[in-house]
């Protein structure tokens, strides 16, 4: 099966299928454009979409795989952090990933969104102004340049 975008990392998207994950042509191409917003900003960045990481935790279980693929395509690794207390992704995350995707793909879409938490869809939007602080995300940290 080939995979596109992903046919150098066909692997994970073969465990993500094997894993019961759905649709993985369109989650594969979602995650890499995940992936590619990297590139545009150095702002953290919420994954609002469930499908979409689970592929990226079924990805980086293989650790050497995933810093190889990811130093070839991108420069830099990036980091999946969830959301906890110890290690907290602000709720900026969220708004930053729409503004960034909108720049870039434009309108983040219900292919994003239908396996997105629905509060974090409004809040997204900016259709609510704080999101419940249980809620729980995961994201990208943003990247933080030397000077």
């Amino acid at each position: 099966m080939a995979f596109g975008i992903f046919s150098d990392a066909e692997w994970a998207l073969q465990r993500y299928i094997g894993s019961g994950g759905s649709n993985p042509i369109e989650t594969g191409r979602d995650l890499d454009r995940f992936f590619s917003l990297t590139l545009e900003t150095t702002l953290p960045l919420a994954m609002i979409n469930q499908r979409v990481d689970l592929l990226w935790h079924t990805f980086i279980e293989h650790t050497e795989l995933y810093f190889d693929f990811c130093l070839k395509r991108f420069g830099h690794v990036i980091h999946h952090r969830p959301r906890s207390s110890a290690l907290p992704i602000a709720a900026s995350a969220v708004r930053n990933f729409y503004a960034v995707y909108q720049q870039v793909y434009g309108e983040v879409g219900p292919e994003w969104e239908r396996d997105a938490a629905p509060e974090v869809v409004r809040f997204g939007r900016g259709q609510i102004e704080s999101l419940s602080p249980n809620l729980r995300w995961s994201g990208w940290p943003g990247l933080v340049l030397e000077s």
